[in-house]
């Protein structure tokens, strides 16, 4: 996997973080002896994950490619910089405008307890200046320093992308979820930026009566930065509850999953819920898998479209223009599915246990499907049964309550 990776080429930058780093000869010949050792590295790693037969390594270099690496990655240095900016802009804002009664008290007293401390820094600064007839040379290399950061968070910025071969191409304009992991090398150097636009504010105004009205804006600013993180853990939390109701809500529905047992869930109704069901994109059909233990006959690691396991898929909201077959068949494909794996073709729609979504929790369908002016007969429950007859998997106990 490029996960660690992603972070190499942001060590490129570590000479200029340097204090006494300056742009001469000898500094050029540091950090050409630098850049030499990372692309050494970069091209190790990506010898062993040839080796190992990682297959994105081919797609680097497949120019024809429908998924082209190559594009991928010039897409998120030119994008993925801007999103990284612009949520260090955004997220205090929608803070601000998802503002809770109860964390008023909180928030106003981080807010006291952050403007103190950049007053009071502000005004130690001020009694460590030098004399008069030094200030020129002071004022030259803080603004020497400032300059040297700028570029070193601009570069980080934007080398945090080089490695971006994995995920969705969408992924790149995502913020929050799972999905946007792929910004997490960039926290780095955006975060050298936002620093140094705050560092010009206090520098700019330390002069003048407008100090103490840049002090309380930057410390609301920090403060809404600091809640819109507590914001993220909360819908984390209010995700990983949802989550544990639905697939519970299936393990009750569905008692009589079995082997061939296809399970559609309609979110039509419910497309709050749906945006709730995200994390497990990649393995959605197979997650009932890593909740229980099927049998080993029902699994084919090799080939997984040849499972006869349970399976479960989302459907897409115009799924009935394309579901419908002759003979009550049903194909589930990718006009008809959200999940793109996976996808077992033409069913019985006896097989098929029907779900629909409204406001949070699931109901299941027994009555004949309707299509148009077709009717199709789902999965009938013949048994007592109350759960699944199966032992718990491996994220049994994380996503089923008990």
């Amino acid at each position: 996997m490029f996960c660690y990776e992603k972070f190499l080429p942001l060590f490129w930058i570590a000479p200029l973080l340097k204090p006494t780093w300056k742009w001469n000869r000898r500094s050029r010949q540091e950090l050409f002896r630098h850049t030499a050792i990372l692309i050494a590295l970069m091209l190790v790693v990506l010898l062993i994950r040839t080796l190992v037969g990682e297959s994105r390594i081919g797609r680097l270099i497949q120019i024809s490619d429908d998924r082209n690496s190559v594009l991928q990655v010039l897409l998120s240095i030119t994008a993925g910089p801007v999103v990284s900016i612009a949520a260090f802009i955004m997220k205090p804002i929608q803070a601000f405008m998802a503002l809770e009664v109860k964390w008023i008290v909180p928030l106003s007293l981080l807010l006291l307890a952050i403007a103190y401390g950049l007053y009071f820094s502000g005004l130690n600064h001020q009694t460590k200046r030098p004399p008069t007839e030094e200030a020129s040379e002071h004022f030259q290399r803080q603004f020497s320093s400032l300059w040297r950061l700028l570029i070193a968070g601009f570069v980080a910025l934007v080398l945090a992308y080089v490695l971006t071969l994995t995920g969705d191409e969408d992924n790149i304009y995502l913020v929050n979820g799972r999905a946007s992991l792929v910004h997490l090398a960039a926290a780095f150097g955006a975060a050298i930026l936002c620093g140094c636009a705050c560092c010009a504010i206090q520098f700019g105004v330390s002069h003048s009566r407008r100090r103490s009205i840049a002090t309380v804006g930057l410390a609301l600013f920090f403060t809404l930065l600091i809640a819109s993180g507590f914001r993220v853990q909360q819908d984390f939390v209010a995700i990983a509850q949802y989550q544990r109701t639905f697939w519970t809500d299936i393990a009750q529905l569905c008692p009589d999953m079995t082997q061939g047992s296809i399970i559609l869930i309609d979110f039509n109704q419910d497309p709050a819920g749906l945006e709730k069901v995200q994390s497990f994109n990649s393995r959605f059909p197979r997650l009932l898998s890593l909740i229980y233990k099927f049998p080993l006959r029902w699994i084919n690691d090799e080939d997984p479209n040849q499972s006869i396991q349970p399976k479960a898929y989302r459907l897409d909201d115009d799924w009935q223009e394309y579901i419908a077959l002759e003979d009550d068949f049903l194909q589930i494909n990718r006009e008809v599915a959200l999940d793109q794996r996976e996808l077992p073709g033409e069913v019985r729609s006896d097989r098929v246990m029907f779900l629909r979504s409204h406001e949070g929790r699931l109901s299941r369908q027994f009555e004949p499907l309707v299509v148009g002016d077709r009717t199709f007969p789902l999965k009938q429950n013949q048994t007592q049964l109350k759960e699944p007859p199966f032992r718990p998997n491996l994220l049994f106990d994380l996503l089923m309550f008990p």
